[in-house]
């Protein structure tokens, strides 16, 4: 999955305090979380750190990010087609989960698409139903 920066916020920020975001993922038995696009693992707590890498795109002229945690704004975010559509056909167990980008953190935001990739992401089991 990759994240489009938008081209007037095409600078890394550093978080100044938590941020709320929410993540679509489908839960596994013994409280693990499964990423429906790339079937990416997760537990509850602070993931590992990834480092942030923008590419250029030639495809479509913009920088991309491919690694990092994708979330979203609002929980009504979530529902972007593509993650949505991918999201019922691979689990009826995907819910929404409240997620933090932690104090510190380095993030990226589109407000277009009202979605964040960032270094670190915080995994809690706070749960919306959502199909």
């Amino acid at each position: 999955m990759c994240f489009l920066i938008h081209p007037k916020h095409n600078k890394p920020k550093i978080a100044k305090r938590k941020i709320r975001v929410y993540k679509l993922l489908a839960y596994l038995p013994k409280n693990k979380l499964r990423s429906p696009v790339l079937g990416h693992i997760y537990e509850e707590g602070l993931q590992s750190t990834v480092e942030l890498k923008p590419l250029k795109s030639y495809y479509n002229r913009c920088e991309i990010i491919n690694q990092g945690y994708h979330s979203y704004n609002k929980k009504m975010d979530c529902r972007d087609p593509y993650i949505y559509k991918v999201a019922q056909l691979t689990a009826k167990t995907n819910n929404l989960y409240m997620c933090y980008i932690p104090k510190g953190g380095i993030y990226y935001y589109n407000p277009e698409t009202r979605e964040y990739v960032s270094n670190q992401i915080i995994i809690t089991l706070n749960r919306y139903d959502t199909m």
